[in-house]
């Protein structure tokens, strides 16, 4: 029996159709073209784990270690795989204003604000936060390090940066907003306890509601969770002169130059959450404002040598230090075991903190700010830092870690007693 062309060209189609993923495939993991590789791929924003390629041997075969990994392998690596992972998620984000990136934390608000999770609920005081005695004696252990550091000479200092959720709750979405705010939230008590027992206290949040209710300025981008420059250089600006009234001495410090520009691009920090969704369309007409500050300062003000304790926030309160030549000396200590950043750099030093206090770690310095967000309060990041500023800078308890070489080489203290 003769078979016609038409008959054969559905059953070609169907099997090029099917046959066209492991075509791809091999054309993306075999072709030495940049340009066919950047087509066929798309990556996405964020922490993604990717698996190797595993070799074959006995072990694995009858294990099942083999077919597993290389499923996951395979899928990992599929041509148009992260396109449709895009897609995916610009369906159900245009549709139903929902993100299943970033561990669902992503959430849509009024008039496609973009908030974190973490901070709504705390600012709806559904974390819990601390209790009273706790509250106490956190406020406490401050006012302690501020007099151990106090009495070496050295401006401690406590940061408070704001968070969007408390500057922009216009815009969390109704059904979070189903029952009225706490006034015993951690931020509602702590700021109190700070101020009575007489810290060093810069409340970045007030500056910035206070802000908003002055000049009705942006103070966060709608598509990220942190603050923009301008937000951050009106608390920078606040903090350099508490430092300059405390030290009662002549600070460097910055002013914002108007008018303010609308940068069209906007830079990557301020899209953080919205590139974190992994879209397939990019959003287009998106503005922030793009601050320029000058630098003031008398001809007797001086440049000092600060340490910066703190998390994601602290980092434009430490780009605008740097930037505007504030400081002659910076050290940055992210998440303070996280990452460490000396400005201007030094490559001796080691990228991480081992909480191991070395001569040029706090000691040194004119300043030194812990920074904190006002749902961190009890956040690792200032427990370890209160616990190892009363281990090291406590004359009794540094001698016993002398004596004991408590994980210390020989004469790492000694610069403790001169």
């Amino acid at each position: 029996m003769n078979v016609k062309r038409f008959d054969i060209l559905p059953t070609f189609l169907f099997l090029l159709v099917i046959s066209m993923p492991l075509l791809v495939f091999t054309g993306y993991n075999f072709t030495k073209n940049s340009f066919l590789k950047k087509f066929l791929s798309s990556n996405l924003t964020g922490i993604t784990v990717n698996t190797d390629k595993e070799s074959l041997n006995i072990k694995n075969w009858f294990n099942h270690d083999f077919s597993n990994s290389t499923t996951k392998w395979f899928s990992e690596n599929m041509p148009f795989r992260n396109y449709l992972v895009r897609l995916n998620n610009q369906l159900y984000f245009s549709l139903f204003q929902k993100s299943y990136m970033y561990d669902q934390t992503i959430i849509v608000g009024k008039k496609k604000e973009l908030y974190e999770v973490a901070y709504i609920y705390d600012y709806l005081g559904m974390t819990g936060g601390l209790r009273d005695d706790e509250r106490l004696g956190l406020a406490q252990n401050i006012r302690k390090v501020q007099d151990l550091f106090h009495k070496r000479g050295i401006l401690f200092i406590v940061l408070t940066t704001p968070n969007k959720a408390y500057t922009y709750p216009e815009y969390i979405p109704d059904r979070y907003m189903v029952r009225p705010l706490p006034a015993d939230r951690d931020y509602d008590t702590i700021p109190k306890l700070l101020e009575e027992n007489g810290t060093n206290y810069v409340d970045g949040q007030k500056i910035l509601l206070d802000e908003r209710k002055k000049n009705g300025q942006e103070l966060f981008p709608s598509l990220g969770t942190h603050w923009n420059l301008l937000g951050a250089g009106l608390v920078t600006a606040n903090l350099m002169h508490e430092i300059g009234v405390s030290l009662r001495k002549p600070v460097y410090n910055i002013k914002a130059k108007e008018p303010f520009v609308q940068d069209t691009a906007g830079n990557v920090g301020d899209k953080d959450l919205y590139n974190l969704c992994n879209l397939l369309v990019k959003k287009d007409g998106y503005s922030s404002i793009d601050p320029v500050f000058e630098t003031i300062g008398s001809q007797d003000a001086r440049k000092l040598k600060v340490a910066l304790v703190g998390d994601s926030f602290a980092g434009n309160v430490a780009y605008l230090m740097v930037h505007y030549g504030l400081v002659s000396q910076l050290d940055n200590y992210f998440y303070y075991t996280l990452g460490s950043q000396t400005f201007p750099e030094d490559k001796t030093r080691a990228t991480s903190f081992s909480r191991v206090w070395g001569p040029r770690d706090f000691i040194d310095k004119d300043v030194v700010v812990l920074e904190t967000n006002p749902r961190d309060f009890s956040s690792n990041l200032v427990t370890m830092f209160l616990e190892d500023c009363q281990k090291y800078l406590n004359l009794d308890n540094a001698h016993s870690l002398l004596q004991s070489k408590e994980s210390l080489m020989p004469g790492k203290l000694d610069y403790l007693f001169n």
